[in-house]
């Protein structure tokens, strides 16, 4: 079911960006069917806009849709994706959100509106796709737009903001608006060769480069580099990948890494999305090969001239040799010889992406809660206890950091 929603006034909503677009129109996709049909104008839209990431296109957001959408006797996930038009009807921007339900007894208790990607860690960065001249006025027609189809939120995440624009600062100026989670992704721009690229890296980073080669090569080990791009490979390189995954999230250390496509939906919506992304030359499997077995794995995806990396698993038998290290590394060559320009290294500020002195993108995540008591009531007990369980994993993941770790983090 598609509704689609009369011309409102930006400027009358939120107080738009002034060279947003005066009108816009917003149509609200409420069925997978409806998602689905919207795949040529988003791709296009994408292919526009700058620092693509997976998590924002439309492959992601059917493929999610499909196999991890709640429908539980406690919680509830109805589809809800904003388009917004310009008023000459071409689309500015894309939200995929849902309205998340929770029932007590079966009677509704909370009702959130949030984008799609509610996972343990699987949507790295939920966010709306727009450009950013356009991010405050998609930002107002949204909100405009929320309380019209279906049962009113009690609260709306309004996600991935660009930290520093009008749309975040806008909205942190409502009196019932509140700062929620901050993020950043970390973005390295390449030089034209990989010799300038070593020489412009820290000294710490270049000795750990040629550490990394000359241990294999002084314990005789003949190593092979692959980049697969989709095809009949693909499978089996996706198979691979998650036992290699599973490996690292066994093997402990300082720093633990959980294995976040043991459960059987996340790794199906894996397979799916990588097909999907796959079939228009967007999904990459990167791999380090010794002695003809694959020993370490990084996965990736292409739009453009950009290249965003996402989770990797090695097998931690070859841990003394940085094989994770060579996998980046030999990604970066890759990259540069196919004339990509910028690599996403992902979200999180640890020292694997920071090592390799990348500029940061930080992201902001704004709630509105709407007038009423309950709407205040649910918003305050859901944050409590949000920030319990975050408690609660950040100790799992200590307790099961046991050993020294052989490998970083990349």
């Amino acid at each position: 079911m598609t509704t689609t929603l009369p011309n409102m006034s930006t400027a009358r909503s939120a107080g738009a960006a002034p060279n947003a677009h005066p009108t816009t129109r917003v149509e609200v996709v409420t069925t997978l069917d409806g998602l689905r049909r919207l795949e040529a104008e988003w791709t296009a839209l994408s292919a526009r806009v700058p620092d693509a990431t997976p998590f924002t296109t439309h492959e992601w957001a059917v493929a999610w849709w499909t196999h991890l959408r709640r429908a539980t006797r406690w919680k509830r996930d109805a589809l809800r994706v904003f388009v917004v038009r310009s008023a000459d009807g071409a689309a500015i921007a894309f939200a995929p959100y849902m309205l998340t339900e929770y029932r007590a007894l079966a009677v509704p208790v909370m009702r959130i509106l949030q984008p799609i990607g509610a996972d343990p860690n699987l949507t790295e960065l939920r966010a709306m796709l727009v450009a950013p001249e356009h991010e405050a006025a998609a930002v107002a027609a949204l909100l405009a737009a929320q309380r019209t189809v279906g049962p009113a939120p009690d609260w709306i995440r309004v996600a991935g903001l660009r930290r520093d624009g009008d749309a975040r600062r806008q909205l942190l100026a409502r009196a019932d608006a509140v700062a929620d989670r901050e993020i950043s992704a970390f973005s390295l721009r390449l030089p034209d060769s990989w010799e300038e690229f070593k020489r412009t890296r820290p000294r710490n980073v270049r000795e750990s480069l040629r550490k990394c080669y000359n241990s294999l090569a002084r314990d005789g080990h003949e190593w092979r580099f692959r980049a697969i791009e989709g095809g009949p490979e693909l499978d089996a390189a996706l198979a691979r990948f998650c036992e290699l995954h599973a490996y690292r999230a066994q093997a402990g250390g300082s720093v633990a890494h959980p294995d976040y496509f043991a459960p059987a939906p996340s790794r199906a919506f894996l397979g799916d999305v990588m097909t999907r992304l796959g079939s228009r030359g967007a999904a990459r499997v990167f791999q380090l090969e010794i002695g003809g077995e694959v020993v370490a794995a990084r996965l990736g995806f292409r739009f453009g001239d950009e290249l965003y990396l996402y989770y990797s698993g090695y097998d931690p038998a070859w841990g003394k040799y940085s094989v994770m290290t060579t996998v980046v590394a030999e990604t970066m060559r890759h990259a540069i010889e196919q004339g990509i320009t910028t690599v996403n290294l992902s979200t999180g500020a640890d020292v694997s992406k920071t090592r390799w002195r990348p500029e940061e993108l930080p992201f902001g995540d704004v709630v509105v809660v709407n007038a009423g008591a309950r709407a205040r009531f649910s918003h305050l007990a859901f944050t409590r206890a949000a920030a319990w369980k975050s408690a609660r994993r950040r100790r799992a993941l200590m307790t099961a950091a046991a050993s020294p770790s052989q490998e970083s983090n990349d």
